[in-house]
């Protein structure tokens, strides 16, 4: 599903200098990939790629105020997500145009500054697409990577920042069709979901650092699996 949706060139600006800023750095008529209400800033935070293909981060406080942007990467990126902490932490992801690493920065909401960008994984299967989630201190992001012919979800656990990051296999997948991964955390638990095929979905859950459920498959309509992914949610969150 392409979720993606333009930002009109009108950005509310306060003073002149500022519009030539965002003029000039490219920031107008950037689009959009992923969104999220921060809960404890209220704002609503997005991230998506300027004109000439480089992320950036929106911060919109609201109607009368000056819509934020700030650069995260100068090189080209693909399909950037973000996902906000309840402590309202900011981590967002991307797939780096040039190397194809996946690539990860968190902003501090108390600091509002951004952490440098680490390379999650240098192994990611071109033009997949992978998914982030963040809870705590803890942010999850799966990707696609092949391993001796293999094409597989690998899941890698990034703590406050810290490298060496944990990184596991979650499940062995057929096809060459990028699985379209979503990601969940709800009550503690974290989760993956993917396209198992056309009316198929896959999915695993974290029994604890590093150590994933047996896949498990649950049959969808293709044309509409939101009924899926309620059901395996129900599963997982089950007593």
């Amino acid at each position: 599903m392409d979720n993606a949706r333009q930002i009109g060139n009108g950005v509310r600006v306060l003073s002149v200098l500022a519009v030539a800023f965002f003029v000039f750095s490219g920031f107008s008529g950037a689009t959009v990939t992923d969104s999220e209400q921060n809960a404890v800033t209220g704002n609503l935070e997005s991230v998506g790629l300027d004109n000439r293909g480089a992320v950036v981060h929106f911060t919109d406080p609201g109607p009368m105020y000056q819509k934020i942007t700030v650069l995260l990467s100068s090189n080209g990126g693909i399909e950037p997500r973000l996902s906000i902490s309840e402590d309202g932490d900011t981590s967002v992801i991307w797939v780096d145009e040039t190397s194809g690493d996946v690539v990860y920065t968190k902003r501090d909401v108390g600091s509002q500054t951004w952490s440098p960008a680490l390379t999650v994984t240098s192994d990611a299967v071109a033009g997949t697409t992978p998914a982030l989630v963040a809870a705590g201190n803890t942010a999850w992001v799966v990707y696609e990577v092949e391993d001796n012919g293999d094409r597989l979800i690998e899941e890698t656990e990034i703590i406050d920042s810290a490298e060496p990051f944990l990184t596991s296999p979650v499940e062995v997948i057929s096809g060459s069709q990028d699985a379209d991964l979503h990601l969940f955390h709800e009550s503690g638990s974290v989760w993956v979901a993917w396209d198992d095929g056309p009316t198929l979905i896959g999915w695993s859950e974290l029994e604890s650092p590093g150590l994933w459920t047996v896949a498990q498959t649950m049959a969808c309509n293709p044309g509409n699996p939101a009924p899926t992914y309620l059901a395996i949610q129900n599963l997982v969150l089950a007593p």
